[in-house]
């Protein structure tokens, strides 16, 4: 594999599949698992770490599901240093051997908390478990990679020491594991630094590469792996949206993304570090792991959260709509992203008020603007959020005297059912007078609903983004969804409230719906 990789390469080992998965509460199914690993391959990620095919049958299964039928990247199995483990993990990704490639990581602890309390072996016994190991995973493939969990707070010099006896057995890739998120930047840059020096003058210079793999339990895992980088570390291990075990892993869009947009700070030999993943994957990525783990992505998450190219402020909002450098260091466009989104709320300013009455079709007066800035405002601040399309219409339309057109899609009924399998829908609508009911099925209520309304309204329509959060203040409808959708390349965000938030998420879609025909009226009639 060394000969295919370019210098200053980066390489990207995604674990999102392995460690990702083992967040608490997350059951990922074979089937989507492979979903998954089929966009990671088209991303142009280098290694999937697959799963840990010795922890059950459903997980060697899908582990060799990926290594049978994923093309492109090397199709890694992570185990322990037993036989067995070892064995496993061969009979799993062997299948990817004659493509991209097939790698087995083999892990056991350094640090002395883990030997006494975890293992109960002796540093003597680590150091055999560890030779032994790669000795037996390399008969079956040159690829081996070699982890000593909880390097950070093991004693250095044992911990070089298992390395080392690694590297004799054949281990290609050495990887510093932060495993409990306790290292800091600089400590484990410098602890990378002496990690290669050590190997380097022990083996060969570059002979084998080096890996950083590092917890977000102090919010660092994305600072210590551009650290790392810095210090010699050739590839990193990643997760989409930085999921993972506790508080997460390193956000692999945090990372491809830093290495792109400082191409003057990440150097070497006098080059820019980079790494093969298309960004433009990114946000379908993080949309696609966080709809089959259950995991939401936090709002102002870095690159692919909601609020990542959101802006409120009139000030920035300004700014932006001048230039979308004065306050955006990137392009949403370059993750997938659509576009840079401006919010409409209390701290808006009123260029971008008037704008969105623009873009919803609406003709305001210059001398009118300061008074339609200001109900806006008021109306917002009552809320206390921001202001979705379907309300802000309102208030355009009852400003502008304009009477809005019947909703030409009502729901009458909504029923929502769901298992561990399969969600189910059924919709009772009404379609410009005309009562159809229809049944849908998805993963999960809000797709299942969604599903059903496309086939009575014969609209392809799907929701960008939506979000939900329960209200405050003991009002019957204890929850509100935001949705957004696009029609006609029109962005147009519907808001709604519930009793539950799939179902305040379903009223917002089929708001905006309504929102987005009467916006093409309103448009049409303005050009």
């Amino acid at each position: 594999m060394s000969a295919e990789i370019k210098p200053n390469q980066v390489r990207i080992f995604e674990t999102t599949l392995r460690d990702g998965f083992q967040s608490p509460g997350v059951n990922v199914s074979p089937e989507h698992r492979l979903e998954i690993a089929g966009l990671l391959a088209r991303m142009g990620v280098d290694i999937i770490e697959a799963g840990f095919p010795i922890s059950s049958q459903e997980n060697f299964e899908s582990v060799r599901a990926i290594a049978l039928a994923v093309n492109g990247p090397v199709i890694c199995g992570l185990s322990r240093t037993g036989p067995k483990d070892i064995d496993r993990c061969w009979e799993a990704v062997e299948p990817a051997g004659s493509k991209g490639g097939a790698r087995i990581h083999v892990f056991i602890a350094t640090s002395e908390i883990h030997m006494k309390d975890k293992l109960h072996m002796t540093p003597e016994e680590v150091v055999r478990h560890a030779r032994e190991a790669v000795t037996r995973a390399k008969q079956y493939t040159p690829d081996v990679e070699f982890s000593p969990e909880d390097a950070s707070r093991s004693d250095f010099n044992f911990m070089m020491r298992v390395v080392l006896e690694a590297v004799d057995a054949g281990a290609t890739t050495i990887n510093i594991p932060d495993t409990v998120g306790y290292a800091q930047p600089e400590e484990f840059g410098k602890r990378i630094v002496e990690v290669k020096r050590r190997i380097d003058e022990h083996i060969g210079k570059d002979v084998v590469v080096l890996s950083a793999h590092c917890h977000n339990d102090l919010g660092l895992a994305t600072a210590n792996t551009l650290a790392a980088v810095m210090a010699g570390a050739r590839q990193v291990e990643v997760t989409i949206n930085g999921i993972g075990e506790r508080a997460g892993n390193t956000s692999l869009e945090e990372v491809v993304a830093t290495l792109l947009h400082r191409p003057d700070f990440y150097v070497a030999n006098g080059a820019p570090l980079f790494t093969k993943v298309d960004p433009q994957y990114i946000f379908e990525a993080s949309e696609l792991v966080a709809k089959r783990s259950g995991m939401v992505v936090q709002p102002n998450k870095a690159i692919v959260g909601i609020n990542a190219f959101a802006h409120e402020s009139g000030i920035h909002s300004a700014g932006v709509q001048a230039n979308p450098l004065t306050y955006e260091i990137m392009k949403p466009e370059t993750f997938g992203q659509r576009q840079t989104r401006i919010v409409i709320g209390a701290e808006s300013g009123h260029s971008a008020i008037i704008s969105r009455a623009t873009e919803l079709g609406f003709v305001i007066k210059d001398s009118d603007r300061i008074a339609l800035t200001a109900k806006v405002k008021e109306y917002a601040n009552e809320k206390r959020r921001a202001l979705a399309d379907t309300e802000l219409e309102q208030i355009f339309a009852a400003f502008t005297g304009e009477v809005l057109s019947e909703n030409i899609f009502t729901v009458e009924h909504l029923n929502l059912s769901s298992s561990d399998q399969n969600s189910e829908a059924e919709i009772r609508m009404l379609m410009g007078g005309k009562e159809c009911v229809v049944k849908g099925h998805g993963n999960g209520p809000i797709e299942a609903a969604i599903n059903a309304i496309k086939t009575a309204t014969g609209l392809n329509i799907d929701i960008l983004e939506w979000s939900g959060k329960s209200l405050e203040g003991g009002a019957k409808a204890d929850s509100g969804s935001e949705v957004t959708i696009q029609v006609d390349g029109k962005r147009i965000s519907g808001y709604a409230e519930n009793e539950s938030v799939p179902y305040a998420a379903i009223y917002a879609y089929v708001a905006a719906l309504n929102t987005a025909r009467r916006t093409q009226q309103r448009t049409t009639k303005v050009s």
